[in-house]
C-alpha cells in the first residue's frame, strides 16, 4: 500500500465515521423526537380526559338545576297556563293571554335565577313549549315565540321522548352547556298530569375552563366555526356577540382562559393545521415551548351522530419546558458522546496511519537509493525474486539490462565528485522517466551501473527497449571532455547496455543470478567493443 493510498484510506475512515456519527445522532433525535410526541400526546389525552369528565359534570348540573325549578308546580302551573294561551291565540308568541302567563313567570323565577347566576355561574333559563317555540327566556325576556325546532335538536329531542338531556348546543343568543328536562303539571280540566314543554339550563364554557385551569395549569379555548354561529344566531345577536368573542381564523373564541395566547398560536401554521381535528403539535410562545392539543368540538347533534361534521374545536396548551428542556439535552447529550467518540476513534485511527506511514516511509528509505532516488539493490533483489516467482508459475519471459556509465571514473576526475553525483541523477531520472511500462523497474545496481527489469518481455523487444533508453541518455549530449573520449572522438556521457533473457519456468533453479550474471557478460561484451552500445547474451536453460 502506498503512502497516497494510506493518506486516501485514513480520509476514507474519517468520512466513514462521520457518516455513521451522523447517522446515529439523526437517528437518536429521531426517536428522541418520537418519544417526545409520544409523551406530549399522552399529556394530552390525559387533559382531554379531564376536560370530558368536567364537561359532563356541568352539563349535569345544568341539568339538576333545571330539575329543582322543574319541580316547583307554581311554575309548572303558569307555564302550562302560558301554553295553553299561546295555543289558543294562534301559537307563536300568543296573545294577551300568554303574556300575562309569561310575566307571571318571569316574575317567579327571575329573582331566584339572577341568584343562581351570581353564585353558580348559570347563563340562560329558557322554557320551551313542544316542538320548539321559545315561550320565555328568563335571561332575555324580551326575545320571545320564535320558533326553534329546526335549530335547538336537544330541546325537541326531550319533547318527543320526555327525557331529561345534557350537551352542548348553540341558541339565538348564547352557546354553551345546557341541561334540559321535561316539564309537566296537573291540568285542572283533565284532572291529570301532562306533559307542558321543556326547561333549559345552561352555562358558559368559561366556568368550566377556569376550573380545569386551576387545577391542572393548562390553559383551554373554545372555538366555534363562524359558519356554525351565524347559522344558529341572530345577527343583530352574533355582531354583538363577536364583540367580545373575537373571530380568529374563521372561528370564534366561545371561551378561553388566556385570549392573547390563543390568538398568538392560531397565527401558527402547525396550530392552524389541528383546527377541525384531533392531534397534538409543539408550538412556541414567547420563546416558551407549548403542547398544543386539539380535539373536535361536537354540539348535542354531533354527540348522539358521529357523522355529523365537528362545529369547531377544542384547543388545550402546557408550558412544556422541562420535557423540551430534558429533550434537548439527551440530543445535545448523543451529540457530545458522537463528537467524543469520532475524536478518539479519529486520533487512534490517525495515529496507526501515521505510524504506517512512518513505518513505509522506513521501508522505502531502506529501498531507495540516497543520492538518485531511485530503488537501490535491496529493492532490485526484492523486486526480481518477485518477478521470477510470478513467471515460474505462468511461464512467463523475463529480461534484465544492466546499464553502465561509459568513462564515468574520468568524468569524477574530469568535473569532480558532485557534478559526477548531477551526472548520476540525471542519466537515473532520465532512464526511469523513459520506461514505457507501469511494470517495468529500474534501480541503481551499484556504483555508475544501473539495471532494468522487463517481465513478460522476449529478449528481442529487450533488446529495442535498452537501445532506446541508450539513445535518449546519448541525445542529452551532456558534456564529457574526458581524455579517453576526446581519444575516441565523443564529447558527451554515453551508456552501454548488456540484456540477458531467461525463458522461467516452475522447476527452474537460481534464474536471477544467472540473468544477472549473462546480463554482466553482455556489458563487459560492450565495453569491448567500444562502449556505447547494447549487447545480448543466447539464452540457456538453468
Amino acid at each position: 500500500m502506498g503512502k497516497e493510498k494510506v493518506r486516501y484510506t485514513f480520509i476514507a475512515v474519517t468520512l466513514v465515521l462521520i457518516f455513521f456519527d451522523v447517522l446515529m445522532v439523526c437517528v437518536n433525535y429521531q426517536n428522541a423526537r418520537e418519544a417526545l410526541q409520544s409523551s406530549l400526546e399522552s399529556d394530552g389525552e390525559h387533559i382531554r380526559e379531564s376536560y370530558e369528565a368536567s364537561y359532563i359534570q356541568a352539563g349535569s348540573f345544568m341539568r339538576q338545576t333545571a330539575t329543582y325549578i322543574a319541580t316547583d308546580d307554581r311554575v309548572n302551573e303558569l307555564f302550562l297556563a302560558g301554553a295553553k294561551a299561546v295555543k289558543e291565540e294562534g301559537g307563536g308568541a300568543g296573545g294577551p293571554k300568554a303574556a300575562i302567563a309569561r310575566d307571571a313567570l318571569y316574575k317567579l323565577v327571575s329573582e331566584s335565577w339572577s341568584e343562581m347566576t351570581k353564585n353558580f355561574k348559570g347563563r340562560q333559563l329558557h322554557f320551551h313549549i313542544p316542538p320548539d317555540y321559545s315561550f320565555l327566556r328568563v335571561h332575555k325576556p324580551e326575545k320571545f315565540g320564535d320558533d326553534l325546532s329546526s335549530l335547538r335538536h336537544i330541546i325537541v329531542d326531550t319533547n318527543n321522548d320526555l327525557e331529561p338531556r345534557q350537551g352542548f348546543e348553540s341558541g339565538r343568543i348564547y352557546a354553551g352547556i345546557r341541561g334540559v328536562v321535561p316539564v309537566f303539571a296537573k291540568d285542572p280540566a283533565q284532572g291529570v298530569e301532562v306533559h307542558v314543554g321543556a326547561l333549559e339550563a345552561g352555562t358558559s364554557f368559561n366556568v368550566l375552563l377556569e376550573d380545569l385551569h386551576k387545577s391542572l395549569e393548562v390553559d383551554f379555548a373554545i372555538l366555534m366555526t363562524h359558519e356554525h354561529a351565524k347559522s344558529t344566531m341572530w345577527p343583530e345577536q352574533l355582531a354583538s356577540y363577536i364583540k367580545t368573542h373575537p373571530i380568529i381564523q374563521n372561528h370564534l373564541v366561545e371561551a378561553t382562559t388566556n385570549f392573547f395566547a390563543a390568538n398568538r398560536f392560531l397565527e401558527k401554521k402547525e396550530v392552524i393545521s389541528l383546527l377541525g381535528s384531533q392531534g397534538t403539535q409543539l408550538a412556541y410562545f414567547k420563546d416558551i415551548p407549548y403542547s398544543v392539543t386539539a380535539v373536535p368540538l361536537r354540539d348535542y347533534l354531533g354527540e348522539i351522530d358521529s357523522t355529523q361534521a365537528p362545529i369547531g374545536t377544542i384547543l388545550f396548551w402546557e408550558n412544556v419546558y422541562p420535557q423540551v428542556s430534558e429533550f434537548w439535552k439527551g440530543i445535545w447529550r448523543s451529540i457530545y458522546i458522537a463528537l467524543a467518540g469520532f475524536t478518539l476513534i479519529e486520533a487512534l485511527v490517525y495515529w496507526g496511519i501515521r505510524t504506517q506511514v512512518r513505518m513505509m516511509d522506513e521501508y522505502e528509505a531502506a529501498l531507495a537509493d540516497p543520492l538518485t532516488k531511485i530503488p537501490n539493490r535491496r529493492a532490485f533483489d526484492e523486486m526480481l525474486s518477485d518477478c521470477i516467482s510470478v513467471g515460474k508459475r505462468k511461464e512467463h519471459d523475463l529480461s534484465l539490462v544492466l546499464i553502465d556509465i561509459d568513462y564515468f571514473k574520468q568524468y569524477n576526475d574530469t568535473y569532480g565528485h558532485i557534478q559526477g553525483d548531477r551526472c548520476l541523477k540525471q542519466v537515473s531520472s532520465t532512464l526511469k522517466n523513459h520506461l514505457n511500462r507501469p511494470d517495468d523497474f529500474i534501480a541503481r545496481f551499484g556504483g555508475e551501473e544501473f539495471v532494468v527489469v522487463f517481465p513478460e518481455t522476449r529478449v528481442e523487444e529487450a533488446t529495442r527497449q535498452a537501445e532506446r533508453l541508450r539513445k535518449v541518455i546519448e541525445d542529452l549530449e551532456l558534456e564529457h571532455n574526458g581524455k579517453q573520449l576526446k581519444d575516441a572522438g565523443e564529447l558527451h556521457v554515453t551508456i552501454s547496455c548488456g540484456v540477458a533473457h531467461v525463458k522461467l519456468k516452475l522447476e527452474q533453479g537460481l534464474a536471477g543470478l544467472s540473468l544477472i550474471q549473462r546480463a554482466d557478460k553482455a556489458l563487459y561484451k560492450a565495453k569491448e567493443k567500444g562502449r556505447n552500445r547494447v549487447e545480448t547474451t543466447p539464452d540457456f536453460e538453468d
